[in-house]
């Protein structure tokens, strides 16, 4: 290897180095953290934490929860069976589960029982 080939990898190893040091794999900088979650589901009217009515495409995390305890956090479903859908944290759960997520229909949120699911943080 030619001298200045070695330099140039020295550089880039200690760049993602630096990059990795300095990274936040929990996501806590507002986005990009996967984590597996218990979940559930729960329907209804009535006000949630912050105020707003329910309403679909809600979610409620556990007070206090560091990961997911932010008003309007974005946060996406992985798998099961509503991968894909995007959630917005809105309220928060007494006990139970991580994740309780509000669907329109009483009978939908039975069907839905108690799931370990994988969810994505957004970025804000």
């Amino acid at each position: 290897m030619t001298r200045a080939l070695l330099y140039f990898i020295t550089a880039l190893v200690l760049a993602f180095s630096v990059w990795l040091w300095f990274a936040d794999p929990t996501g806590a900088d507002g986005g990009g953290g996967v984590y597996s979650v218990d979940s559930t589901a729960y329907c209804g009217q009535g006000t949630m934490a912050w105020g707003d009515s329910v309403y679909d495409g809600a979610v409620a995390v556990l007070p206090g929860d560091s990961r997911f305890d932010r008003y309007g956090l974005k946060i996406q479903v992985l798998d099961g069976p509503l991968a894909g859908r995007i959630f917005t944290v809105a309220d928060h759960i007494g006990w139970g589960s991580e994740f309780d997520i509000w669907l329109p229909s009483c009978g939908a949120a039975i069907e839905y029982g108690r799931r370990q699911i994988s969810v994505r943080v957004l970025p804000d």
